[in-house]
């Protein structure tokens, strides 16, 4: 009988150590996962992000370039760098809220 109640002790104990083995590695990739999400450094490891609406634009037009830009005639082959292009473009643009109020 004696020996009996000192297997339960050791089996008590053992239970005892691996539930607090559990909770301790638990709580170690708790912690990991939250230091992982809260810096900004991260973000490629673990995206935590908040819902984006999606917004729709259509482009209607764009604006009018010089005519010597607009109206080049260059030879088949002719290296993008020899044109006489624009840095950027000027375009109109119209959102899917104008398109839906008719505004525009």
């Amino acid at each position: 009988m004696r020996e009996n109640s000192g297997n339960n002790l050791v089996n008590k104990h053992n239970g005892r150590q691996r539930r607090k083995a559990g909770r301790r590695l638990l709580t170690g990739v708790l912690a990991f996962v939250m230091v992982l999400t809260g810096q900004p450094g991260t973000v490629g490891l673990l995206p935590v992000q908040a819902e984006q609406k999606a917004e729709i634009r259509m482009i209607t037009g764009f604006a009018s370039l010089a005519e010597e830009t607009a109206r080049q005639e260059v030879p088949f082959g002719t290296q993008l760098r020899e044109l006489s292009l624009p840095d950027t473009l000027e375009a109109y643009v119209l959102s899917d809220d104008q398109k839906n109020s008719g505004g525009g």
